[in-house]
């Protein structure tokens, strides 16, 4: 029984119990796997980015201006910054990458996507215990794919960008990853960044497929997915804080720097705040999740039923 059967038998069952006999039929649509690719990769790249890359770009302007540090409030040196850019370039300098972005962000999350929904349904995944247990792993596993198929590729690229390698080759630095680092060379940090795609993908698939999917009016989910992502973001951000500053000690992961060690300088030098120094990307990585997560919601929904209100619900028992 896929989602769709399973939430039309319990709005059935509701029916019934109310006293509505009505005989509704189950609404039939396609849901091959290249239907849900060309679904995904149309909400996540247009959609998504759309909304989100003008605020990416505006955000960028926002670290130039935490290092720059000429004006003591920084949002008004953001709001500096984001108009000299309009000025200089107009509206279309917010959409300078869009196109090369939306590519690249639509097929890895209609890859992610596909992936959860195909492990969801699974046999192995059907005999899970409860529905979140079987949402969290599905989404968990289907998030870690992206990055382990990515990262030969981005560590050889990563090499390629320092200026003695320029000339070589593709298949040379493979070779030479290979004979100094074998297989792990490939991998630079995966097992952070391993962790934190886990954990996040898992996190907020098993969360808001359990909780908040095809359940809530359009704008309650908005908003829930976006409180959702934000948490899960405050989550990870330490993960991923070690990896960036390990690629940068290792000149892009070429020489050897231990995660161990960059953990006890960031405890010794700047405490436990210092594991959230990236908490400035955080609102603009959870919106552009969280309207993939909405759009996606929004275009699977059948509407069989009146939906939930966060206003409506009696969370006590009179």
């Amino acid at each position: 029984m896929n989602r769709a059967e399973e939430l039309f038998k319990q709005r059935q069952d509701a029916r019934e119990l109310s006293g509505d006999i009505t005989n509704y039929s189950l609404p039939t649509y396609e849901s091959s796997t290249v239907l849900n690719i060309c679904k995904y990769a149309f909400s996540g790249a247009i959609l998504s980015k759309l909304f989100t890359d003008p605020i990416t770009r505006s955000n960028m302007q926002y670290e130039q201006s935490l290092v720059l540090k000429k004006d003591k409030i920084l949002g008004y040196a953001t709001y500096k910054r984001v108009r000299e850019v309009y000025k200089k370039e107009g509206f279309i300098a917010f959409y300078r990458n869009f196109p090369a972005n939306a590519i690249r962000f639509g097929v890895m999350q209609s890859f992610v996507f596909t992936c959860k929904e195909k492990l969801r349904s699974s046999k192995l995944a059907r005999a899970l215990p409860n529905k979140f247990t079987r949402n969290f792993l599905s989404g968990a596993l289907a998030g870690i794919v992206p990055s382990f198929l990515l990262s030969p590729f981005e560590a050889v690229e990563l090499i390629r960008m320092q200026t003695e390698y320029k000339s070589h080759s593709f298949g040379s630095i493979c070779k030479m990853i290979a004979k100094n680092k074998d297989v792990r060379g490939f991998y630079p940090c995966y097992s952070l960044t391993g962790a934190s795609a886990f954990l996040f993908r898992g996190l907020t698939f098993g969360i808001y497929d359990t909780f908040i999917f095809d359940e809530f009016n359009v704008v309650e989910t908005f908003l829930l997915s976006y409180f959702l992502t934000s948490c899960c973001y405050v989550l990870v951000s330490p993960l991923e804080l070690v990896v960036q500053r390990t690629f940068h000690k290792s000149s892009g992961f070429v020489y050897k720097v231990s995660q161990g060690q960059v953990i006890s300088e960031i405890w010794n030098k700047e405490g436990i705040k210092g594991f959230y120094k990236n908490m400035g990307r955080l609102w603009t990585n959870s919106l552009t999740i969280s309207c993939l997560l909405w759009s996606f919601d929004v275009m699977q929904r059948n509407g069989l039923d009146k939906k939930r209100s966060l206003w409506n619900i009696h969370w006590y028992k009179s």
